[in-house]
């Protein structure tokens, strides 16, 4: 296996910039997630360290060789579609056989590929069957045991889960995280689903407009986003977010009022000249405690009225719903057996280092816990 490692890379399609300057390095041996809402780069990206498309500027290298102007077949890279790409004519043997039919290996040495790659992902009793007799599962796993049978330097997975049902994408993706472990394979994936991203990848690059706007570990980036982008984008329900301005309160340090009337206390180490600052506060659903009595002060700074809209039980977790002075919707994510009710108005809480602070251009501010 090798590392993939991405140097000012660019893509235009005539006036329209699909990429913009990336630099990255995809390590050996780790799943890499390429994050990022539809229309971002994602897939453009996948497909130039493919070669599929040509980049305008910059280099790519995977290894240590420099593949830039190499075509698909000289790179030593395999590619899982997510439409699975497969000869509807061909037997999954022979799908799975393609490649290195192609390269010349011998009959003996392409089914012992074959049918171990079939034994490692569980396809080795469907050899014989054509692609319209598998399921989506299936037909998937025999498109990745086409790829593993080449034994690539890098695997490339371009949205490979996005047509199967939701209980198949838990199944596969538990597959696809053991393969990867289990080879110590170089795997770099594409999606739009934040699940995926969060429990597949050792690391992330959060995609927008053509631009990496972070990488990192999947926690670091969820508990540290560096703008507001990104806190939104990763979490489901997403991060709220409040309208507020700091306020210097002397000896007492700052605090932030509220655009809805409430009020959130800063430690003292806070930054004076942040004071008049309007800024945005976010905080993740599941950080925020929703009581029925008024807060007495012990969860944090954070005092907020709000009126329980909706309920929604999910059986371990249950996410209310909650409309704060001046109309604004918040979520909170509590636990499964609450007892709060649509109408009520109830004191939502929370600690100060849990909070999130951006500043009127969406970038984080300093952390204030």
């Amino acid at each position: 296996m090798a590392q993939v490692r991405l140097e000012g890379v660019a893509k235009r399609f005539g006036p329209v910039s699909a990429l913009a300057d990336i630099t990255e390095t995809m390590a050996d041996g780790e799943l890499t997630v390429i994050l990022g809402p539809s229309g971002c780069g994602k897939s453009t990206l996948l497909r130039v360290i493919a070669g599929l498309d040509e980049a305008t500027a910059g280099r790519i290298f995977i290894g240590d060789r420099d593949v830039t102007d190499l075509p698909p077949a000289k790179r030593d890279i395999a590619m899982v579609f997510q439409s699975y790409a497969l000869y509807p004519h061909m037997t999954v043997f022979d799908n799975m056989a393609f490649g290195l039919k192609l390269a010349g290996r011998s009959r003996a040495a392409v089914r012992a590929k074959v049918e171990e790659a079939a034994k490692l992902l569980r396809i080795d009793g469907l050899l014989d069957r054509k692609p319209r007799a598998l399921s989506g599962g299936q037909r998937q796993r025999v498109a990745m045991g086409r790829a593993l049978v080449r034994e690539p330097q890098v695997f490339l997975f371009d949205e490979p889960l996005s047509n199967l049902d939701a209980a198949l994408r838990v199944e596969m993706r538990f597959e696809i995280a053991a393969l990867q472990k289990q080879l110590g394979a170089t795997m770099v994936y594409v999606t739009h689903d934040q699940v995926e991203a969060m429990t597949l990848a050792d690391r992330i690059l959060v995609m927008r407009d053509g631009r990496v706007e972070q990488s990192g570990a999947p926690l670091d980036i969820y508990r540290r986003p560096v703008n507001r982008f990104v806190a939104g984008f990763l979490g489901t329900p997403g991060m709220n977010f409040i309208d507020g301005r700091i306020v210097d309160r002397g000896e007492n340090g700052l605090g932030i009022a509220l655009g809805d009337g409430g009020w959130i206390d800063l430690p003292l180490a806070a930054e004076t000249r942040l004071a008049g600052e309007v800024i945005q506060v976010g905080g993740r659903p599941e950080d925020l405690m929703v009581e029925k009595e008024r807060d007495d002060g012990k969860h944090g700074g954070v005092r907020l009225s709000a009126e329980v809209l909706l309920v929604e039980r999910l059986g371990a977790e249950t996410h209310l719903h909650l409309s704060v002075a001046g109309g604004r919707r918040i979520i909170a994510r509590v636990g499964g057996e609450t007892s709060l009710r649509q109408g009520e108005t109830v004191r939502v809480s929370a600690s100060v280092d849990v909070l999130h602070l951006f500043d009127v251009s969406g970038d984080r501010i300093a952390p204030v816990g």
